[in-house]
């Protein structure tokens, strides 16, 4: 799960920042980052991005398996049951831990675009302390996002 979701990430993050911020915008914040190939390939905010997938790709391929295995009712198990409680389980365990990643991907992306420059590379310590003194816990833990 590990692997795919950085390949994932890799694959996908910079096109979703490109969206996020424009195609100009962004080629103009990558001049004045003056990022190395590696970075560049990645994007910006790959950590969070890639934290939410490892998250979502180990609820789905790991925790509910072995938990449906383990814990659920065998005379309860079918195709269904399985189904809804795979469901169940990406929606309320791993959804609701990778809403955090997500929105601070978002977060990282504003704090980025706020430098003086136009552009400013992240600092995640500093983005989820200006997160919790602005909004609390709900910068980052959003139950209306659940569903």
């Amino acid at each position: 799960p590990f692997f795919a979701a950085s390949l994932e990430t890799a694959v996908a993050n910079r096109a979703e920042v490109e969206r996020f911020f424009g195609p100009k915008k962004f080629a103009h914040m990558e001049r004045q980052l003056n990022w190395n190939t590696a970075r560049r390939f990645l994007g910006p905010a790959f950590f969070p991005g890639c934290t939410r997938n490892v998250i979502m790709c180990n609820t789905t391929f790991i925790f509910t398996p072995v938990t449906y295995r383990a814990y659920f009712p065998q005379e309860h198990k079918s195709s269904t049951s399985l189904f809804w409680f795979g469901l169940g389980s990406n929606m309320f365990v791993g959804n609701v831990v990778a809403i955090t990643q997500q929105a601070l991907w978002g977060r990282s992306l504003d704090y980025m675009a706020a430098g003086e420059n136009g552009a400013r590379n992240i600092n995640y310590t500093q983005v989820i302390k200006d997160g919790l003194k602005q909004e609390g816990a709900k910068a980052f833990f959003t139950p209306p996002k659940w569903f």
